[in-house]
């Protein structure tokens, strides 16, 4: 190869290095706007999603523990010994419930407080549901044959889901301390209609048809290329191998620098 076809090819690797620096300020500007819409549609659709339907939760929670009866015998637990005549009262245990209500915002999920693990109302996963919440009937005070009762841990299998939302489930939450907007804000269509806004919205920013990185992704699929974190991963990596290349560019043009077509330069 002769020294001009070489200066040639150089210069030439220069140049074309040189031309990428609108396209990364391109990559760049699209990157901060998909932030944005992301930011966005937080703000807009998930969080005022999750705040009516955490507002329906909590009062549809406080009311079923509320509600739920109270021991035996005048809230008394009844110890049972082996004939009626050694049966007793347990007046320690006076005013408590043997049942309560649990839900992903009161605990979490272990074999002692939620039966089923769950990601309610967050968006920063890509398993965050808006309509996986679910009120739970535990047993929390059993009485043994003794003048004691203890602590206890039982999901009887009672729950609430979105399916049990109806008008007769918010009917008795209007009024203090509940205080819903029954017939408003925390309707049932309106509640409904923020589950599925947030489905929406999830899908937007989690898609991927990527499953080699993604596998347990929820909104994982064949042709799901419209992901708005996906964009932002993609656009990511273009920056990072056009900041690499101009990155090269600099040592390529001190290379073309000491080789000056003229000698006497």
């Amino acid at each position: 190869m002769s020294f001009f076809t070489f200066k040639d090819s150089l210069t030439s690797f220069v140049s074309q290095g040189d031309d990428l620096h609108p396209a990364l300020e391109v990559l760049e500007d699209n990157t901060a706007k998909l932030i944005e819409t992301k930011m966005s549609l937080i703000e807009v659709v998930l969080i005022p999603a999750r705040t009516i339907m955490t507002e329906y939760v909590q009062a549809r929670q406080k009311y079923l523990n509320d509600t739920e009866p109270p021991m035996p015998e005048n809230g008394s637990i009844v110890v049972k010994g082996n004939t009626p005549s050694t049966w007793k009262t347990v007046d320690s245990a006076r005013g408590k419930k043997e049942h309560e209500w649990h839900s992903p915002l009161t605990h979490t999920f272990s074999p002692s407080s939620l039966s089923t693990q769950s990601a309610f109302g967050q968006y920063n996963v890509d398993n965050g549901l808006l309509d996986d919440w679910g009120l739970e009937r535990w047993q929390v005070y059993r009485a043994h044959n003794t003048l004691t009762w203890t602590r206890a841990a039982n999901y009887t299998g009672s729950k609430e889901t979105l399916s049990n939302l109806t008008d007769s489930a918010i009917a008795p939450l209007a009024t203090a301390p509940y205080s819903l907007d029954i017939t408003g804000r925390h309707t049932v269509e309106n509640l409904t209609v923020h589950a599925a806004n947030w489905s929406t919205g999830m899908k937007w920013i989690w898609s991927t048809n990527n499953g080699y990185l993604y596998p347990n992704n929820i909104y994982l699929g064949t042709y799901n290329t419209w992901g708005i974190n996906d964009a932002i991963d993609n656009t990511g990596t273009s920056i990072e191998a056009l900041c690499a290349r101009l990155a090269f560019n600099l040592l390529m043009k001190d290379l073309n620098n000491q080789f000056p077509l003229d000698p006497a330069d």
